[in-house]
C-alpha cells in the first residue's frame, strides 16, 4: 500500500522541499505533484519543478496540472504568472499543456477527467502515452471511472485515481467494488480532507479540528477488504487544504492564525487544532509559534527532526510557512506512525 501526498507546487513548497527529503523518498510514499504557478521549464530560482526534484532527489512521482472545476479560479490575481490558469483556458489548451508533461522522463503524467469533454480529450493524452511507451494516470470521479474501465483504455501498468472528494469509501462502496473487480490498471483512492467551509475561525486551541479523518482509518474495516486488498494506494492533500486562510472574509488584522496538525497516538487518528491566542495585529504568528513549541512532546516533534529543524530555522511570520509546516508535519507522521504500510 502506498501513500500519495498531493502537493501543490507553490513557491514556498518548492523552496522548503529539502526538509522532507527523507520522507519523499520513503519506499511507501509516492508523491503526486500538481503544477500551480510555474511551468515545467521555469528557470527562476526556487520556482521550478527542477528545484523541487533536485532538493528532494525523488525519482518517481505523479505530475499533473489541476483541472478539477472547484480549483480552477479564472480571473484570479496574477493570472499572467499562474501556469495552471492559462493551462485551463479551454480543453484544447489543457490537453496541449498536459502532453507537455511527457517532457519530464521521471514523472507519471496525470490527466484530469471531470466531464464528458475531458473524457474525449483523454484519448489524445493516452495516444501520446502509447507512442512514447509511457505509464500514465487518470484522475476522475468514481462515476466516470466506470466508463474508463468499460472503454478498456488503460494498461496494467497505468493508474486510475478515484476522487472521492469529501465522501467516505463506504459512500461509493458498490461503485468502487465494481471498478476494482474489473480493473486491469492500478487503482488509487483520493480524497479531500478539509471542507471548503472550514476556516481557521472554526479551529480551537487543543481541540480536534473540523477536518475529515484520513482514509487509512478505513483500512481495518473488514467490510472493505474487497476494496482495500485491490488498491495500489491512497492519497490526499496532505491533511488539509494548501492555503490555511482560504475562504476567510475576516479583516486580516484581526485574524487568528491556526493550523491543524495530524495526531496518530490514538485510534482513531485526529487533527489537533492549534490556534493563536493573539490576532495578527498583536503578533499572532509569534504566538502560534510559541504554542507549537510548548507542545513539542505532545506533537512528538523530536521524532520528526527535519520538520523540527524547519520550525527552528525558517521565518514563520506568514501564512505560507504554516501551510507548508502542516503539510510536511502530516506527511512525516503518516510515514512514521500510520499502519497503512502493512495493508496488502
Amino acid at each position: 500500500m502506498y501513500y500519495l501526498p498531493i502537493i501543490k507546487l507553490k513557491n514556498r513548497e518548492i523552496s522548503k522541499a529539502s526538509y522532507l527529503k527523507d520522507y519523499f523518498n520513503n519506499p511507501n510514499v509516492f508523491p503526486f505533484l500538481e503544477l500551480q504557478r510555474y511551468g515545467i521549464d521555469e528557470t527562476r530560482k526556487n520556482k521550478s519543478i527542477s528545484d523541487f526534484l533536485t532538493s528532494t532527489g525523488i525519482k518517481s512521482y505523479f505530475l499533473g496540472i489541476p483541472h478539477k472545476p472547484s480549483v480552477i479560479k479564472h480571473g484570479a490575481a496574477n493570472d499572467s504568472n499562474c501556469f495552471y490558469l492559462k493551462a485551463n483556458a479551454n480543453n484544447k489548451m489543457y490537453l496541449s499543456e498536459s502532453i507537455n508533461l511527457f517532457g519530464l522522463s521521471s514523472c507519471i503524467p496525470t490527466f484530469y477527467i471531470y466531464d464528458k469533454s475531458d473524457f474525449l480529450n483523454a484519448f489524445g493524452f493516452i495516444s501520446k502515452a502509447r507512442k512514447l511507451n509511457r505509464t500514465i494516470a487518470l484522475i476522475t470521479t468514481p462515476q466516470i471511472a466506470k466508463q474508463v474501465i468499460k472503454e478498456d483504455i488503460l494498461d496494467e501498468n497505468d493508474f486510475l485515481m478515484l476522487d472521492l472528494e469529501e465522501k467516505s469509501i463506504k459512500a461509493y462502496k458498490p461503485i468502487i467494488e465494481e471498478i476494482v473487480s474489473e480493473k486491469k490498471c492500478k487503482i488509487i483512492l483520493i480524497r479531500e480532507n478539509r471542507k471548503p467551509s472550514t476556516f481557521n475561525t472554526a479551529i480551537s486551541l487543543d481541540e480536534q479540528a473540523p477536518l475529515l479523518p484520513d482514509l487509512s482509518m478505513n483500512f481495518n474495516d473488514p467490510s472493505l477488504n474487497t476494496i482495500v486488498n485491490n488498491l495500489f494506494g491512497f492519497g490526499d492533500y496532505c491533511g488539509s487544504k494548501n492555503d490555511i486562510s482560504t475562504g476567510s472574509k475576516i479583516d486580516r488584522s484581526n485574524f487568528f492564525p491556526a493550523v491543524a496538525l495530524y495526531q496518530k497516538q490514538e485510534i482513531p487518528s485526529y487533527f489537533l487544532g492549534i490556534k493563536s491566542e493573539e490576532p495578527l495585529s498583536k503578533g499572532g504568528f509569534e504566538n502560534l509559534f510559541s504554542l507549537i513549541t510548548q507542545r513539542q512532546d505532545t506533537l512528538e516533534l523530536s521524532k520528526i527532526k527535519s520538520v523540527e529543524t524547519m520550525l527552528k530555522n525558517e521565518k514563520h511570520g506568514d501564512y505560507a510557512f504554516w501551510s507548508v509546516f502542516s503539510q510536511w508535519f502530516y506527511i512525516a507522521k503518516m510515514s512514521i506512525f500510520d499502519s497503512w504500510k502493512s495493508t496488502p
